[in-house]
């Protein structure tokens, strides 16, 4: 029985450690590819799909809508004490690459004083994910 138990404590320690990030906290890096563009077809329309992404994932209105970011309000570098929530705030940049196009990263977090019996709503990673699949799919439709 105690080797059980003990079995299933390293199973929940080593998936915590697998997830990127504690709940609630905001995950170390995206999961998946990060989105890249190569024609100016392709970066509009992936661009247009990020504003749409974070205004129906994240939990907060858009703050900053420039020509490479995307940003919420109470996001991490916001200079204003964030206060305690399980929405997500979210940040989306469009960086250039040395080879054409560009590459689009997505941050997700909610309040960092969130305890883990009331982690971020949706969970950061599964956002994250989320965001890098439906840019994809759309960098897919247009690469043909």
């Amino acid at each position: 029985m105690k080797r059980n138990m003990a079995i299933l404590m390293l199973g929940a320690v080593v998936g915590a450690s697998a997830a990127g990030a504690e709940p609630g906290q905001r995950a170390a890096h995206p999961l998946g590819m990060s989105p890249v563009c190569t024609t100016p077809q392709q970066c509009a329309a992936m661009w247009t799909a990020a504003r749409k992404w974070v205004r129906n994932a994240c939990g907060y209105k858009l703050e900053k809508d420039t020509d490479n970011l995307l940003e919420t309000y109470n996001t991490v570098n916001n200079t204003i004490p964030r206060q305690v929530s399980r929405s997500l705030a979210c940040r989306v940049t469009r960086t250039p690459r040395t080879e054409g196009g560009y590459v689009f990263t997505v941050t997700a977090s909610c309040s960092a004083i969130t305890p883990r019996t009331n982690p971020c709503y949706p969970p950061a990673d599964e956002a994250m994910s989320d965001f890098n699949r439906s840019l994809n799919a759309v960098a897919a439709r247009l690469k043909r």
